[in-house]
């Protein structure tokens, strides 16, 4: 069985307004990571991640998650290091072209609405 909105009803117009006013959940706010979650370790295979900071060490953290081919470690890295060290990552001499575009575009959209 399918439903479907019957947008043309009466019904659909007047609920229209309230429609448009909905706004999804804002996110949890969890606490700040200080380390890189251990399932994301055997990205740092020449260090050890539980004495690399992310405050010290997030330019390091972000080249290692953000050019590696582990989507998870993408998203996590994305949420959770400063735009300005994605920037960096995006200037590194070894990023190619299109890894350097959509780090730049990631970086920049991190900074909207920001002060």
């Amino acid at each position: 069985m399918v439903y479907e909105a019957n947008r043309e009803g009466r019904a659909w117009q007047s609920a229209l307004g309230e429609i448009r006013a909905t706004q999804p959940p804002a996110p949890a706010q969890s606490p700040t990571p200080k380390v890189v979650p251990r399932r994301f370790w055997h990205l740092f295979w020449n260090a050890t991640p539980s004495k690399l900071p992310i405050s010290e060490n997030a330019d390091f953290i972000a080249s290692r998650m953000l050019l590696s081919q582990d989507p998870k470690a993408v998203a996590w890295a994305a949420l959770n290091l400063p735009g300005s060290s994605i920037k960096r990552t995006a200037g590194l001499r070894h990023v190619s072209g299109h890894d350097r575009q959509w780090l730049l575009h990631l970086a920049d959209s991190m900074s909207v609405g920001s002060p």
